[in-house]
């Protein structure tokens, strides 16, 4: 007798596992930055000189256009004045100089272009700018 109330425990026990894991997952951890692509970045020009009055900032990404949500562009919390894809379809995003030149300084400042895909993933990467005051 003091067998079978083990065995039903038992599989009492199991059962609450089973629907407790099927319920909740294995994973049920909120979605982490490590969830976030990284992609590559080229900011153009590589040497931002605070001196010059006009001009723009291009970044360059290893990201296909189509995939991205362009309204969620951002480069340091800077709003893109254009997105386009390049010749081979990945994003292009050009920011005003005057705005870049604002939240960088001398001798060297890393920036970093931030947004999400059509389907909300995250994405970011970053480049080191030179930075002349001349």
């Amino acid at each position: 007798m003091k067998r079978t109330i083990f065995s039903a425990c038992g599989v009492c026990a199991f059962i609450a596992v089973f629907t407790a894991l099927a319920l909740f997952g294995l994973n049920a951890a909120p979605a982490t930055a490590q969830d976030a692509l990284t992609v590559k970045v080229q900011v153009s020009p590589h040497t931002i000189v605070m001196s010059n009055v006009d001009g723009s900032v291009t970044v360059h990404a290893n990201i296909a256009y189509t995939a991205v949500a362009t309204e969620t562009v951002m480069l340091e919390g800077l709003t893109p004045y254009n997105t386009r894809p390049d010749v081979e379809g990945k994003l292009v995003a050009k920011f005003r100089l005057d705005e870049v030149q604002a939240i960088v300084a001398p001798p060297s400042t890393k920036l970093t272009l931030t947004g999400e895909t059509t389907e909300g993933v995250a994405f970011s990467g970053s480049d080191v700018v030179n930075v002349r005051q001349l």
